[in-house]
C-alpha cells in the first residue's frame, strides 16, 4: 500500500491538451523522454474527443449527473451575482459540499459502482504512473482531487 506522498508522485492531474502537446512530432534528431504514464479519464459522460486522449476510462468515477447539474446551476447563479468563473465554481463546490457527497458515493454508501471503480483505479495506481486527465484548466476544485486523496488513504 502506498503512502499519500507516494501516491502524489504516481497520480497527477493534467489537461488532455497537455497530452496532445506531448504527442506532437519532435524535430529530427530530438529524442522524446519516456512518458510511461497511463492517462485515465474519470468523466461521467466524456466528449468523444476526450476518449481518444485517454488510455483507460472510469466513467463511474465522474461526478454523478445529479451533483454535476446541481453544481452547474449554483455556479451559474453565483456568476450572475458577480463572482468570477473560478470563484463561483469554488464557492458552489463548498456550499454544496461536493467533496463530502463524492466521498460518500465513492465509498459505496450510495452505490457499489463507484466503490468498485475506485478499487480498480487504486489497483492500477499500484502498478503504473497514472495521470487523471481533465478537459478543464487547473484552478477550480475538481473531483480528481477527491480521487487522489481517496487513493492515498487506501
Amino acid at each position: 500500500m502506498r503512502t499519500s506522498a507516494a501516491v502524489e508522485s504516481v497520480v497527477s492531474v493534467e489537461t488532455a491538451h497537455a497530452r496532445r502537446v506531448r504527442e506532437r512530432p519532435l524535430p529530427d534528431g530530438t529524442e522524446r523522454t519516456g512518458d510511461a504514464a497511463v492517462w485515465v479519464g474519470v468523466v461521467h459522460s466524456p466528449p468523444g474527443r476526450f476518449d481518444r486522449r485517454v488510455d483507460a476510462s472510469y466513467p463511474a468515477l465522474g461526478l454523478s449527473p445529479e451533483t454535476r447539474e446541481t453544481l452547474e446551476r449554483r455556479r451559474r447563479d453565483l456568476r450572475m451575482q458577480g463572482l468570477c468563473a473560478e470563484g463561483a465554481h469554488n464557492a458552489a463546490w463548498e456550499e454544496l459540499a461536493v467533496d463530502t457527497r463524492d466521498r460518500s458515493r465513492l465509498s459505496g454508501e450510495t452505490s457499489d459502482e463507484g466503490r468498485e471503480a475506485l478499487a480498480s483505479l487504486s489497483s492500477l495506481v499500484e502498478r503504473e504512473h497514472v495521470v487523471l486527465a481533465t478537459d478543464r484548466w487547473p484552478g477550480g476544485r475538481c473531483h480528481r482531487g477527491v480521487l487522489s486523496s481517496l487513493i492515498g488513504s487506501d
